[in-house]
């Protein structure tokens, strides 16, 4: 039994706290060693040749790039094998090492497509045929996912893995270092990421890797290696954050991530790890920031529609200046401070500044990452405001100036791209306006449950008066301060807080359904049939719905035209208006279908009106995903930074450091393409999982 093996049994369901699941895992381990290696027919009596064997150690290669790939958690499943094969595009050489540890959770489609599942680890070696970029977009989507690996496996873990398990990073790192030396070393981490709150979430053991244990499995990595970590690279959501790159700055020289969310596949491994080697061979040399550098310039320079929908955002963040800018952070919440102490009108002022700030969630989405800020953009707001700026506060300016200068002096070079992100700089904070008030996610009251998410056990919130000031200006709703003001405590202030959400959404939730109710009753007009029962509602009620289904979503498709019409800044205007004009024929025909099912007297208008409404949706669909699938390649085959060579990369992102890379404009992404970019495959990691640990 190996020690991930013995790592993973240790986890087991149930609502304990984080931490005491944590201290538990802790408690054990500490009592359990790693079996003994046995090696067959040979026994070692400490001769000569035995003591020699021991000595002897692999020869340090120029680097080493450790990719840890966790597709235990949603669609990564699918997704995850796609990093693997694109480290096989480059794969290793006589000055590079790459390995590889992919873990996937099991899928239903597996016992029809014979995928594996459970966790292996891999050298990484050169395919020198890889899928084109066409057949690897379809390997994302088309069973089996595993397909196309040729690298050998070096180790099979089996599949009781945690991938966020402290101690499963750890080992890992430590056997990457041990067995593959190098002068460097990267650090690749793909899975579902949450800012402060966590990453690499393992919905198969109901775990996140919090950042603590992160940066303990990294400070161990570097007593292995005798040196900091040269990068670690985040191949997943809202990791580049100052709360995160603060936790990480003692074990690690440069961190790479997103603001944003990262989306679909990952980031360009391939282009980035072939840039490496290839350097790696023409000139012998790549250093840690040329390699955060191609980060970067892969991101940077993608296609505007590519970058917009994988990640818009990436910075490279040289973590040995990270220390001046949470002193920078913490002298300039300190000053505003002062100004809310003196004037306590200026809370409410703060307030709107920060709501003003740029985000990368959208409203709606969970908490906490709704209120995930970028930092340079919070301070140039703040610089604007006269409210702060004035005779009462003079030294306001030149702390926020030392902020912005500490910010760039941090930054190797960052990349934000899109109307969305427009004012990103590279770093964000967990800036709430409502700081300790937040209900959790589900709709009972957890035991534990903390409304500021453990953000108090964060490094930043130690060490810097940020979380005190958020806590002067939180301010929860005047509806449940009503609630707690007639006595009512947060377990009843959250369900009802549950109740009236679903209230709001239940005349949509209710078309929504008619809608769908509608579409079935077509197919069956389609087929001749008469109507049907659909969740047990009778065929007669559920055609009747479907009258007023199909008009919601002739509506819905009606707006979308008219939005899309009025809209300057859309750059794919007539693919919005093509989706919307087939949505409202779709839904005109869904309504006339039912109406043909409904009455006798129009009963000749069923059949062909259900053709209609199941064969339109069909199109779009199939047009949807062929233009952004040819959109994509497009952009990318034909893309001029293809042809350039690593050096040349270097040199034309030096020539442009921090250029703000904003495409004119939005792209319109089809609700089909964000369905499967989407569906429980990108963004924050789940906010259920917070909780339960």
């Amino acid at each position: 039994m190996s020690s991930i093996d013995k790592v993973s049994a240790f986890h087991a369901g149930g609502t304990a706290s984080v931490g005491a699941k944590r201290e538990l895992k802790s408690a054990k381990k500490q009592v359990e060693a790693r079996e003994p290696e046995v090696i067959k027919d040979k026994v070692d009596i400490g001769g000569k040749e035995s003591k020699a064997k021991e000595e002897e150690s692999p020869a340090k290669k120029k680097w080493t790039v450790m990719a840890y790939i966790n597709g235990k958690d949603g669609n990564l499943q699918r997704l995850a094998p796609s990093v693997l094969r694109e480290l096989e595009a480059a794969g290793s050489d006589d000055n590079l090492n790459i390995v590889a540890q992919l873990s996937r959770q099991k899928s239903v489609i597996d016992r029809f497509s014979k995928d594996w599942s459970g966790t292996r680890r891999y050298e990484v070696k050169r395919n020198p045929d890889p899928p084109p970029l066409q057949k690897e977009m379809m390997n994302w989507f088309i069973p089996p996912y595993t397909k196309n690996i040729v690298s050998p496996v070096a180790e099979d873990l089996g599949d009781k893995v945690d991938m966020a398990d402290p101690a499963t990073l750890t080992d890992f790192l430590k056997w990457g270092i041990k067995k593959y030396p190098a002068e460097h070393y990267a650090v690749i981490i793909y899975g579902q990421g949450g800012g402060f709150a966590g990453s690499l979430a393992d919905s198969q053991h109901k775990s996140v890797l919090d950042n603590k244990e992160l940066a303990g499995s990294l400070k161990e990595a570097s007593g292995e290696a005798g040196q900091k970590m040269d990068v670690v690279a985040f191949d997943g959501s809202l990791m580049s954050q100052l709360e995160v790159a603060d936790q990480i700055k003692d074990s690690t020289n440069i961190m790479v991530a997103s603001e944003g969310s990262v989306s679909l596949g990952s980031l360009p491994m391939d282009a980035i790890i072939k840039n490496l080697k290839f350097e790696l061979g023409d000139s012998g040399k790549v250093t840690p920031e040329d390699l955060a550098k191609y980060f970067v310039f892969e991101q940077k320079y993608q296609p505007g529609p590519v970058a917009e929908m994988m990640a818009p955002t990436l910075s490279a963040i040289d973590l040995r200046e990270i220390g001046g800018v949470k002193s920078a952070f913490n002298e300039f919440a300190g000053e505003i401070s002062k100004a809310v102490n003196l004037k306590p009108e200026l809370k409410e002022a703060l307030r709107e500044d920060i709501k003003n700030t740029q985000k990368f969630v959208p409203d709606g989405s969970p908490e906490p990452y709704t209120d995930y800020r970028d930092v340079g953009h919070f301070t140039k707001v703040i610089l604007e405001d006269d409210r702060f700026n004035n005779y009462y506060f003079p030294d306001m300016k030149p702390k926020g100036e030392a902020l912005l200068k500490a910010i760039d002096s941090s930054l190797i070079d960052e990349a934000h791209i899109g109307k969305a992100v427009e004012n990103a700089t590279g770093i964000s904070a967990y800036m709430p306006t409502d700081f300790g008030y937040d209900m959790p996610p589900s709709f009972s009251q957890p035991e534990n449950w903390d409304p500021t998410h453990g953000y108090g056990e964060t490094t930043v919130a130690a060490d810097t008066q940020w979380n005190e000031l958020l806590g002067a200006i939180a301010k929860d709703t005047k509806f449940h301060n009503m609630l707690r003001k007639i006595g009512m405590n947060n377990n009843v202030i959250n369900k009802i807080d549950k109740i009236g959400g679903a209230g709001k959404t239940v005349a949509k939730t209710a078309l929504g359904f008619a809608s769908r109710a509608g579409y079935y009753e077509s197919y069956k007009a389609m087929r001749g049939k008469p109507p049907e029962s659909y969740f047990k509602i009778p065929g007669g009620a559920a055609a009747k719905m479907g009258i007023a289904g199909g008009a919601w979503s002739s509506y819905k498709g009606g707006k979308q035209v008219v939005g899309a019409i009025r809209d300057d800044e859309l750059k794919n205007r007539n693919i919005a208006i093509f989706d919307g004009v087939a949505d409202s024929i779709s839904g005109a025909a869904v309504t006339a279908a039912c109406i043909g099912m409904s009455f006798a007297k129009a009963a000749s208008i069923a059949t062909p009106a259900g053709y209609a409404s199941v064969a339109i949706p069909i199109a779009k669909a199939v047009y949807d995903m062929w233009h952004t699938y040819k959109q994509q390649t497009a952009a990318k085959v034909g893309a001029e930074i293809n042809k350039l060579s690593p050096s040349d990369k270097l040199d034309m992102l030096e020539n442009d450091k921090m250029k703000v890379q904003v495409e004119q404009g939005k792209t319109y992404i089809s609700p089909i393409v964000k369905w499967l970019i989407n569906s429980k495959s990108s963004g924050p990691i789940d906010a259920g999982m917070l909780q339960e640990g």
